[in-house]
């Protein structure tokens, strides 16, 4: 064996280590606790009683010294040198401190080890049939909702609990995939809820957006909800269609809707018609829902939003704007130009033989046979309008030889609906200018209408883009184009009609909306690393300095140090929890301020605290990546680099922008309207209604 290094010592013992430093302790110093202590300074000879915990400062390990014939209160925290010949009992005190951990984790593993054989012992509450409650031990969450037949320990049969002891049994195949696919097409409220409690489990809470479908005497309010899951998929779920047949659904009535609706999923609770349990005393009401939603968006109708003011939320984004572009249409020779394509769109609705004349003339032309598109939108909003404009500028010159070549026809056609026909409605070369042009504007507000519709992705961060450069096309200087050509505005009227728009979208979009409903949107805006920067064309210099980077970054901050960054935690703990929630609002309140703020008294500190890397700080410094780049990738990526900030994240940018979502629901069972009218009458209305929107796919 080769010799050991120069200076080393031979191993000792701890028995031995003992003996010889009881032997001989140094001299004893005791830190100062404030600069009027003298310790340190006097010859009193201070004697270690206890040592109680231990930490590392600046590289150093330091013990907490309670000291003998001193007060409680005196103790205080010393390097090894300040107490020589005393490491004996620090070996002994290591041996206690890893004895009671040990026994904790002892402890607690006795304690899951019980509750896991309590959990199976309930479940072996065998039926006549032979089925019983899944092992706990199955990891798979699907099986809580199914009962098992055992042979031994193998699962035999399997059969679904929700659906009761008349449903078949199924053999099983050995994986849970069958499992799943049965609750997500029959049950899908309880996939949908237990999505939800893994999500709040994580400190984030889901949003919810609703709207009213009334037809022929049936009103159904439909309530979905929304959440990003850790991968940043955006998820969009049904959580009720209720029937308002023989209640008006009033704002009180949809408010008590809502909250019983999510209560049942797992959001909150909800109990208004609990008995207090003394006669004399007041009804217990229990309600908590409010607290468990970030954020809703409902219809501009005043019932569900006189309904939703317990909830933070906003109006539609979409009716926002089609409220914007009807200021724009009303401009007097608009409207009457757009009255006169309604009339036209009328006649070829009409007229069989008139649409085979303008096929005709389409065919001479090289454009695809077609005829101006009437929808419902066409006298009630905008888009059909838009629709109509956007024909009748690439068919222009079809229409125009359909006039030169048939203008017999064009007199004597069968008459529209009030009685005009078609001659009543031609353009003539100004009105043709002015719908070329406002086809230009109108393509910008419908383009932005259809991607703050979607829900496949987040919207919300959206808003503030779309909105500022909408509001930019609007201003009379902003430059245009209409497929990747150059357009100028020629056309008076258009101008006039361009300048109403602007200061629509001024007017509603930020003098009337609160400064709490943009604050929201500018987080979201700021969580995003495409937008974040706030680099969107035009929308800075357009909002003259009220709405800057500086604005959205100071929210943002806000938000984050209220209730997402990390507390300071103990050294050597692995887990650094999240800040918990205060409220459910966004603003600074007295209990988190108080808890941002606080700090223990270093007296009373088992361990010194180490703050984590301010996340938002590092976030902001990263530089900008382009609009082209995908959210979902980008976030999944930076995810483990930004573990709380990714959290903040999925809670702002999974708020729907629109109320689109539970218009299309609406859409795809509005083919079931006669069912829903007869059962209306059997008074079953509120389980067809279900049942229809438990089949819509998202």
């Amino acid at each position: 064996m080769g010799a050991r290094g120069r200076g080393k010592r031979p191993r000792k013992t701890r028995e031995q280590d003992a003996l010889l430093l009881a032997q001989g302790k140094g001299p004893v110093k005791r830190t100062q606790q404030h600069p009027f202590d003298s310790a340190g300074s006097d010859d009193r000879v201070y004697v270690v009683e206890d040592i109680l915990a231990t930490r590392t400062r600046y590289s150093e390990q330091q013990w907490l010294i309670k000291w003998q014939d001193l007060p409680n209160g005196s103790e205080t925290w010393e390097p090894l040198k300040n107490i020589p010949g005393y490491e004996a009992e620090i070996e002994s005190f290591k041996v206690r401190h890893e004895r009671e951990q040990a026994e904790i984790a002892k402890k607690t593993k006795e304690a899951k080890t019980q509750k896991r054989k309590e959990r199976s012992e309930d479940g072996e509450d065998v039926s006549e049939d032979g089925f019983q409650k899944a092992p706990a031990n199955l990891r798979s969450p699907y099986w809580r909702h199914f009962r098992v037949r055992l042979e031994g320990k193998k699962i035999v049969e399997y059969r679904c609990a929700l659906c009761g002891s008349d449903s078949t049994p199924k053999e099983y195949c050995g994986n849970t995939s069958n499992l799943r696919t049965h609750l997500a097409h029959c049950h899908k409220c309880v996939l949908v809820k237990d999505a939800l409690a893994d999500v709040q489990a994580e400190g984030i809470l889901p949003s919810i957006g609703g709207d009213i479908w009334s037809q022929g005497g049936i009103a159904i309010f439909g309530i979905l909800v929304y959440w990003l899951d850790k991968n940043f998929t955006l998820h969009e779920r049904l959580v009720a269609a209720i029937p308002f047949s023989s209640v008006r659904h009033t704002g009180p009535e949809l408010e008590a809707a809502t909250k019983r609706a999510c209560a049942s999923m797992g959001i909150g609770k909800y109990e208004d018609v609990i008995a207090s349990v003394d006669d004399d005393a007041d009804p217990i009401m229990v309600d908590t829902v409010a607290e468990f939603i970030h954020y809703t968006v409902s219809d501009n109708a005043s019932n569900i939003v006189n309904g939703w003011t317990c909830f933070d939320g906003h109006e539609c984004v979409d009716h926002t704007i089609a409220l914007i572009v009807k200021d724009f249409l009303d401009q007097p020779r608009v409207k009457k130009v757009f009255s006169k394509l309604r009339g036209m769109t009328g006649h070829f609705s009409h007229s069989v033989i008139g649409v085979k004349l303008l096929h005709d003339c389409q065919k001479r032309n090289n454009l695809s046979e077609s005829k101006p598109p009437q929808d419902n939108d066409t006298r009630t909003g905008w888009g059909g309008a838009c629709k109509q404009a956007t024909w009748y500028t690439v068919n222009r010159v079809a229409v125009q030889l359909y006039d030169f070549e048939h203008p017999t026809k064009a007199a004597t056609a069968v008459p529209n609906l009030d009685g005009s026909v078609y001659r009543d409605h031609q353009l003539d070369a100004e009105d043709w200018l002015i719908v070329n042009e406002c086809v230009y504007i109108l393509k910008y507000a419908s383009t932005t209408c259809d991607l703050l519709q979607g829900t496949q992705y987040p919207t919300a961060n959206l808003v503030l883009p779309m909105i500022g450069k909408l509001a930019r096309i609007a201003e009379a200087s902003a430059p245009l184009k209409y497929e990747g050509k150059s357009v100028h505005i020629t056309s008076l009227d258009v101008m006039e009609a361009r300048a109403r728009m602007c200061n629509a979208v001024t007017k509603r979009y930020f003098h009337d909306m609160m400064e709490c409903k943009v604050e929201d949107f500018s987080v979201a805006t700021v969580l995003d690393p495409r937008y974040k920067d706030f680099k969107f064309k035009g929308a800075t210099e357009w909002l003259k300095g009220m709405l800057t980077r500086e604005t959205g970054v100071k929210w943002t901050r806000k938000a984050w140090e209220a209730d997402w960054k990390p507390k300071e935690v103990a050294a050597g703990s692995s887990v650094m929890p999240l800040a918990k929630r205060t409220k459910h609002t966004h603003v600074i309140t007295v209990a988190s301020f108080l808890a941002d703020s606080d700090e223990e008294d270093e007296d009373e500190v088992v361990a010194p605290a180490i703050v984590e890397q301010d996340e938002l700080a590092s976030y902001l410094e990263l530089p900008g990546v382009a609009a082209s780049v995908d959210l979902q990738s980008w976030s999944k990526e930076h995810s483990s680099e930004f573990p709380h900030l990714a959290k903040m994240a999925r809670q702002f940018l999974a708020v729907p922008a629109t109320s689109a979502g539970v218009e299309r629901a609406f859409s795809k069972v509005s083919s079931m309207h006669s069912d829903l009218r007869k059962n209306l009458k059997e008074g079953t209305i509120e389980h067809s209604v279900m049942a229809s929107m438990n089949t819509v796919e998202f």
